[in-house]
């Protein structure tokens, strides 16, 4: 089974989107504007078309739909994300979920907990920044990886240990209202984030 990726309103670049055979793609309401401009794949690459359809003057008539009740707690993209959990994915990427209104950027981060919550993995990829959420787990990154890496305590504290980069801790507890981990570095060397206890938001560049 391959991942679930899912394309949501706000700008992003179209360019690093790559969609493979076993993927399934679920468009998110005015995120099928941005679904337009991907030159590469076109409405029969598309699994689902999902909203209530409140942003989307133009709905196409060849694609599968999920029609929402404007009237809900669940966000279009949240929706999105509990239908693919159903059918038993559990990566996920998300594109063109930041930018725009903060309030829908601050949903759709937190809907990577969701998806932690639920044992899967999402990330939201956004141009060259990755926005990931970890749980009780490891990320690795090989030699290769430049720039800036920030984690931040999601939960109210986190302990986690930070390997072979600029600034490294050893299972330092690090909390939500003091920004810790901000501007750490990659040095060329294979490193690694383990999270211990709590979540954490780490934002990256690729």
């Amino acid at each position: 089974m391959g991942k679930c990726i899912i394309i949501a309103a706000s700008d992003f670049d179209q360019k690093v989107l790559i969609k493979e055979n076993d993927d399934f793609l679920i468009v998110a309401d005015a995120g099928y504007n941005n679904f337009k401009k991907i030159t590469n794949l076109d409405n029969k690459d598309i699994n689902l078309l999902i909203g209530d359809f409140d942003s989307l003057n133009e709905i196409p008539f060849d694609v599968n739909i999920r029609k929402l009740n404007p009237i809900k707690d669940d966000t279009d993209v949240l929706d999105a994300i509990k239908y693919a959990l159903d059918l038993g994915y559990k990566e996920f990427e998300l594109y063109g979920c930041v930018g725009g209104r903060i309030e829908h950027s601050l949903a759709n981060i937190s809907a990577l907990a969701f998806i932690n919550s639920n044992g899967g993995h999402g990330k939201i990829i956004n141009g060259n920044q990755v926005i990931e959420l970890l749980g009780e787990e490891i990320i690795e990154f090989d030699e290769k990886s430049k720039g800036y890496i920030s984690i931040f305590a999601f939960s109210e504290k986190a302990k986690i240990s930070i390997y072979n980069m600029k600034y490294n801790l050893i299972e330092q507890e690090i909390s939500n209202d003091f920004p810790l981990g901000i501007d750490n570095e990659f040095i060329e060397k294979n490193s690694k984030i383990e999270v211990h206890s709590g979540k954490v938001l780490i934002i990256y560049y690729l």
